[in-house]
Formats: C-alpha cells, structure tokens, sequence
C-alpha cells in the first residue's frame, strides 16, 4: 500500500501539532512552584532510589553524630519562583498546621532581593518543632511583592 502526498501531508500536520503541545507543556511558567520532602529516616540506605538516598544524604550533609542527625528529621519544603527581578524585594509566606497543634497556623516568611528571574528557597519542620507539634497536615506557600498575591500553592487539605 502505497501513501499518497495527502495522507503523508495530514501525517506530518498531526505529528507537529503533538511536538507542539508538547514542547508547550514543558515550558510551564507558573509564578511559583512547590516540592515537598520528608525526613523519616536517618540512614540513608533504607532505599533503594538514588533519587531518595541524594535527597537524605542532602538533608543529613555535616551532621556527624546521631543526635544531630535525628534533629533533621521532619519536612523540607521547597519553594521555587519566576519574577521580574527589576521589580523590588519579594516575600514568600509558608503557612502550616501540624498534627498536635489543632487549627493553630504557624507562619514562616523571608524576603529575599531577587537578582535573577528565578529564585529558591527552603523552609523545614524539623527538629523540636517536628518532634513536638507532629507532622505537617496542611500547607500554603505565597509570593508577594509589596503585598500584592504574585502566586499560590496549597496542600489538597488547606482551606
């Protein structure tokens, strides 16, 4: 069976539409994007991903004895953002409630002076505050410039 040129045209139509949506998808510009981790462990050969054993081995970097390290344990939440850095300083907010601490919402926040159009930042439960008030139930992460809502993230059981 031979392919005419109309049916090799349609075929060539279609594949660069699907390039299309894809080369779109993998260009998100979202304002700002949330990634989560949690510290259970202090050995780092419990798993068998490289992924999961790099992130612990991250996390426990420099702490040498076993009461430093059981102090690390908890959650590491990573915020990472697209602004415009001509703009002025920005403030990421991270708001939680943990498992002992009932409705009561515990506030984290920095400023940070943006020099380039993306940024990082890193906010933990861990330690005293992990071993007291439990594990995190629900999170919300914001980006504000001169309190204007620049972007929002939020756990599926925030309000």
């Amino acid at each position: 069976m031979r392919i005419g040129k109309k049916d090799w045209e349609m075929k060539a139509f279609f594949a660069a539409g699907c390039l299309a949506l894809i080369l779109v998808s993998c260009g998100s510009r979202e304002p700002l994007v949330v990634r989560q981790f949690t510290l259970r462990e202090t050995d780092p050969d419990w798993s068998d991903d490289r992924l999961i054993r790099g992130e612990i081995q991250k996390r426990l970097y420099g702490a040498v004895e076993q009461s430093e390290r059981e102090k690390r344990i908890g959650q590491y939440y990573t915020a990472r953002w697209r602004v415009d850095p001509a703009a002025g300083p920005i403030e990421v907010g991270f708001y939680y409630r943990q498992a002992s601490t009932g409705s009561k919402v515990q506030k984290l926040t920095q400023k940070v002076q943006p020099n380039k159009e993306t940024g990082v930042v890193e906010f933990s439960v861990t330690g005293d505050s992990y071993l007291k008030g439990g594990r995190v139930l629900a999170w919300r992460m914001e980006l504000r410039r001169s309190g204007q809502l620049l972007g929002e993230k939020k756990s599926f059981l925030w309000e």
